[in-house]
């Protein structure tokens, strides 16, 4: 995804807990064999919150 102009994105990281719940589910993912992309992408989204945001144009 690319911003543009009038668009803001927010990434901020969750507390402890989810950093742990999502290095957990990292580890298991791995362990069963699922693409290394696909497990670091759903740790990822898991351990921060992401919030996209439209603004009207000035």
């Amino acid at each position: 995804m690319v911003p543009r102009r009038g668009v803001a994105i927010y990434m901020t990281p969750r507390e402890l807990p989810f950093w742990i719940v999502s290095a957990s589910g990292g580890g298991l993912g791995a362990s069963v064999g699922a693409p290394l992309p696909v497990v670091l992408l759903a740790a990822f989204l898991v351990a921060t919150h992401v919030s996209v945001e439209r603004r009207p144009h000035s």
